[in-house]
């Protein structure tokens, strides 16, 4: 899971955290591990899906950069 998080969405989230606005998508069939991909298993650190490992990337910088202030938003929907 980290390796996927590091190697399609770790950019993403940086750009963001330089201001940019970015959507990470997950599409597909049913059964095809668009939830496992996002969600993972909250339990094990190496299975942790995009959604976590993004949240632990953005409050890392925000606890890095303690003389700026942030706004954070979120927006979860599956259907």
């Amino acid at each position: 899971q980290i390796d996927f998080y590091n190697t399609a969405c770790r950019g993403l989230v940086g750009s963001v955290l330089e201001g940019f606005n970015a959507t990470i998508f997950a599409y597909g069939q049913t059964g095809c591990g668009k939830t496992w991909t996002m969600q993972g298993v909250l339990d094990v650190p190496e299975l942790r899906g995009v959604i976590p490992n993004a949240f632990d990337h953005i409050f890392e910088h925000i606890s890095q950069n303690q003389g700026t202030k942030f706004l954070t938003r979120g927006c979860y929907l599956e259907i």
